[in-house]
């Protein structure tokens, strides 16, 4: 079994569905620390001509906060919501799938959630379905591995593919400097990474957002570049 892992993220690039739909199970990493200048809650859009930030804004919280335990600015969620909502028909007006984008942020203003991973789940799984990509997954807190400090974060993640009886371990390629062939080998694991799998990779453009290429490229070429 392929097991892909890795934190759940506001709208990431298409190398982060290429993972999704590469795997078997694919694992959000729920229970990893929340990185406050990190993206896991921010992004861009990008129409080519301006690129603006967005985010979803957080409550405050501790430095050691897992991402599980985040809670969104329930004062500035809505707010946020519908600026996001505007700044999409505003930059994308002529695009078919802008309604699609609009109607799960619209939809995501009534899920009744505190926590952030509720609702970057319910994009990422919005979107893949709209994408037509299978999504088994879980949540890498709902796992029962055994109570132990991880030196590294290898050591954890070959933890939880041994868990799942996984055989292969697919992971993005910012993980080459992390991660060893020999390390996950030793547990009989293959490690793969995505540019093993997709040779076109280096013409997409990693800091658009899977929202930025949809809403200019359209939804055919956005699978074409994903499956």
């Amino acid at each position: 079994m392929k097991i892909a892992i890795n934190q759940p993220y506001l709208f990431p690039h298409l190398k982060y569905f290429q993972l999704i739909y590469q795997s078997d199970l694919f694992v959000f990493l729920d229970d990893a620390q929340f990185v406050r200048k990190g993206w896991i809650n921010k992004n861009r859009l990008n129409n080519k001509i301006v690129e603006v930030n967005i985010s979803i804004p957080v409550s405050e919280h501790s430095q050691n906060t897992k991402i599980k335990d985040i809670k969104i600015s329930a004062d500035h969620f809505s707010n946020s919501i519908y600026k996001l909502i505007n700044t999409t028909k505003k930059m994308f007006k002529n695009s078919e799938e802008k309604n699609f984008i609009i109607n799960i942020l619209e939809t995501s203003l009534k899920l009744n959630s505190n926590n952030l991973d509720t609702y970057l789940t319910f994009y990422l799984k919005e979107i893949c379905q709209f994408l037509e990509i299978s999504i088994v997954f879980q949540k890498s807190s709902d796992l029962d591995l055994p109570v132990k400090k991880f030196v590294k974060a290898e050591e954890k993640i070959i933890s939880i593919v041994n868990y799942l009886t996984g055989t292969t371990y697919i992971n993005l390629d910012g993980g080459k400097n992390l991660y060893s062939h020999e390390n996950f080998k030793k547990s009989n694991i293959d490690l793969l990474f995505i540019s093993d799998l997709y040779s076109q990779n280096d013409k997409l453009n990693e800091n658009y957002s899977v929202v930025s290429h949809l809403l200019l490229d359209g939804k055919e070429k956005t699978q074409d570049s994903i499956f």
